[in-house]
C-alpha cells in the first residue's frame, strides 16, 4: 500500500498527467492519417483528459480549504506567541517584585493625598522667596546707612 500523497504532490502528478494526455491528443491530431489513433482510442484519451481535469478541480478545492486552515493556524500561532510574550513579561515582573520583597527594598506607599505633596513644595518655595526678599531688604537698608 502506497503512502498517501500530499496535496502538492497530487496537484503536480495531475498536472503532469494532463500534460502527457494533452500532448498525446495533439500529436495524434497532427500525425499523418495512417499513424493516427482510432476514433475510440482518441475518445478514451479525451475522456481521460476530462476525468483528470475534474480530479484537478477537486484537488484545487481541497488545497484552497487547506490554505484557509493554514491561515487560521498562522494567526493563532501569532496570538499564542503574543500571549507567551505577555506571560514571560508578567513572570519577570513577579520575580522582580519577589526580589524586592525578599530584599526589603520595598518603600512604604505614598499617601493618597497628592495635594499635600504639592502644597509642601509650594510652601517651601514661598519660604525661599520670603528669605530672599528679607535678605534684599536688609542689604538695601544696610547700603543706605
Amino acid at each position: 500500500m502506497a503512502a498517501p500523497q500530499s496535496t502538492r504532490e497530487q496537484l503536480l502528478r495531475l498536472v503532469d498527467d494532463i500534460e502527457i494526455i494533452a500532448k498525446e491528443l495533439f500529436e495524434n491530431i497532427i500525425a499523418p492519417k495512417n499513424q493516427r489513433l482510432s476514433a475510440a482510442e482518441h475518445g478514451q484519451l479525451a475522456e481521460l483528459l476530462v476525468a483528470k481535469d475534474e480530479e484537478l478541480k477537486q484537488t484545487l478545492v481541497i488545497a484552497a480549504g487547506q490554505a484557509e486552515v493554514q491561515k487560521t493556524i498562522n494567526s493563532l500561532q501569532e496570538e499564542v506567541e503574543k500571549q507567551d510574550h505577555d506571560i514571560h513579561l508578567l513572570q519577570w515582573q513577579l520575580k522582580e517584585a519577589e526580589h524586592l520583597l525578599i530584599g526589603g527594598d520595598i518603600k512604604p506607599p505614598i499617601s493618597s493625598n497628592h495635594n499635600s505633596v504639592g502644597m509642601d513644595a509650594k510652601s517651601k518655595e514661598n519660604e525661599d522667596v520670603e528669605v530672599m526678599s528679607t535678605d534684599s531688604s536688609s542689604s538695601s537698608s544696610s547700603d543706605s546707612q
